[in-house]
Formats: structure tokens, C-alpha cells, sequence
């Protein structure tokens, strides 16, 4: 009887096909994340549209209210005035950080895949980051002037959860910019682009849906 050797080769495996398919398993990922992202922000501006399309007769900022005759909410809150239109100010401040920051990380990944070393992509990734962290505060400052609650009407209910969608896609991002500072710092994207495509594709629609949700909240009043 022979034996057969069913011994494999000796030596090192290359890993460079599974490395390929994480790569464009990441980028995937990343596109059904704004996918699903940019349908709940459609929803958001729908659900503002038709608010403000059914709330006829003055119902949508309560403009026939007066401390002698308060208006009343459906969820019982008394409204003593009409509520007043948001200033824009700040929100004209979120957008303009939100164009940079969107601009800092594309240019993070160009100078990347133009054969820039590390420490200059990681110039433009925490250039992005104090953009961003700088755009957070702008947004509560506006907040925190705001001359209404989110009880006094389907406007300002509106408008406060616009402010909040902002805040969220801004948070994304500041986590994103930072996850990536961090693997620079440790050297984990060496001749790799791909972090720094993901990155760029997640932070440049966060900056645009910033910029939609605070256009509609600063012109839909």
C-alpha cells in the first residue's frame, strides 16, 4: 500500500486576498451606514415640510397668542405668546464648520493617496477635529438662546429635535476624526488608505446633512 503526503506547502500565507475583502467589506459598510442615515434624515425633513404644511390658522407658531388669551398645546402646555423664529446666527456658524471640517478630511485622504507621510494626514484629521468640536459649541450656544421650550408647539418641538439631529451627526463625526487621529498615533494606517477613505466618506455626509438639517431650520419658519 503507498502512502500519499497530503502535507501543505511550508512557508508563509499570503493573507493579501482576506486584507483586500476587509478593505471593501469597510467601505460597503460604511455606504449602507449613510444609506440608512440619509433616509432618517429625509424623514426628518419630510416630517418638518408636513408640520409645517397642516399647521394652518397661525397653529404652527401660535400667532393669535396673547397673555390675555394664551393658546393651549394638545399635549396641555399653555403657550402665553407666539413662539418666536430662532435666530440663525449660530446655525450659519455650524454650517460654515461643517463645509471645513468636510473639506479638511477629504484632503486628508488626498494628500494620503498622493504619498504624504502620516504626520501630514494627521495635520488635516485634527485640523477636522477643532473644526468640529468648535461647530458643537456654536450649536449650544444656539441652544442655550433658544426663547422657547419644545412643548410650545409643533415649531419649536420641530426645531429643538432639528437641533438635536445636528448634534448627533456632529458627535459622529468629532468620534470618527479622533478613532482615526488615533490610529495614526499608533501607526496602524501605514500604507493603507482605506481608514482614511471610510473616514472621509462617513464625515463628508455628516457635514452635509448638517448643512440640510440647519438650512431647514434656519429658512423654514
Amino acid at each position: 500500500m503507498s502512502v500519499v503526503d497530503v502535507r501543505g506547502p511550508v512557508g508563509p500565507v499570503d493573507d493579501s486576498t482576506g486584507a483586500d475583502r476587509s478593505r471593501v467589506a469597510a467601505v460597503v459598510g460604511v455606504r449602507m451606514l449613510v444609506g440608512f442615515d440619509a433616509v432618517l434624515t429625509a424623514l426628518t425633513i419630510g416630517a418638518w415640510i408636513t408640520l409645517r404644511a397642516v399647521q394652518t390658522g397661525g397653529r404652527w407658531r401660535f400667532l393669535g397668542c396673547t397673555r390675555a388669551h394664551p393658546c393651549l398645546t394638545p399635549g396641555g402646555y399653555t403657550v402665553p405668546g407666539p413662539v418666536p423664529l430662532a435666530g440663525t446666527f449660530h446655525l450659519a456658524g455650524v454650517v460654515a464648520g461643517a463645509v471645513l471640517f468636510g473639506l479638511l478630511a477629504w484632503q486628508a485622504e488626498r494628500s494620503v493617496r498622493a504619498g504624504a507621510g502620516p504626520r501630514r494626514a494627521a495635520g488635516w484629521v485634527v485640523g477636522a477635529l477643532v473644526v468640529v468640536l468648535g461647530s458643537l459649541g456654536l450649536l449650544a450656544v444656539a441652544y442655550h438662546g433658544l426663547l422657547f421650550n419644545r412643548f410650545d408647539g409643533a415649531y419649536a418641538t420641530a426645531y429643538w429635535y432639528v437641533l438635536v439631529s445636528v448634534g448627533v451627526h456632529l458627535v459622529v463625526a468629532l468620534v470618527v476624526l479622533a478613532g482615526l487621529a488615533n490610529r495614526i498615533r499608533l501607526g496602524r494606517t501605514a500604507g493603507d488608505t482605506t481608514p482614511y477613505r471610510v473616514v472621509r466618506i462617513l464625515v463628508v455626509w455628516t457635514a452635509a446633512a448638517v448643512v440640510l438639517l440647519c438650512a431647514l431650520a434656519s429658512v423654514g419658519g
